[in-house]
This record gives structure tokens, sequence and C-alpha cells, in this order.
């Protein structure tokens, strides 16, 4: 793999990490504007992946594994 590809699947990776941690942050606020800001931040996040053609659930599953 060279490594621009090897870059790009890492921060994709990093990116999907991030979703995780915004995903149990949200459950745990109670608060409405943290959980509106975490939602803004996660749809963010979200559609950049997506646009990357990286959202399906086995490659986010497999990049968050990898990059632990």
């Amino acid at each position: 793999m060279n490594e621009q590809k090897e870059f790009e699947y890492d921060f994709l990776g990093v990116l999907g990490i991030m979703l995780v941690n915004i995903q149990e942050d949200y459950i745990e606020n109670k608060d409405p504007l943290t959980r509106c800001e975490l939602a803004k931040g996660y749809l963010a996040i979200g559609r950049y992946l997506y646009e990357n053609g990286a959202l399906p659930t086995e490659i986010l599953r497999e990049s968050i594994t990898r990059s632990l």
C-alpha cells in the first residue's frame, strides 16, 4: 500500500473512532445544547465518510479495530 493510501486509511479510521466516541458521549450527556453540538459533529463526520465511500459498517468496524 502506498504511503498516501495508508495515510487516508488511517485518517478514515481515526474519524471512525471519533464517531464512536461521539455516540458514547451523546448517550451519556443529557444537556440539550451539548447533545445538539455532538449531533452536528456526528453528522459532519458521517457526511465526510459517506462522501469518501467509507461508511459501510464493516469498513468502520475494521478501521476502528485496526486503530486500537
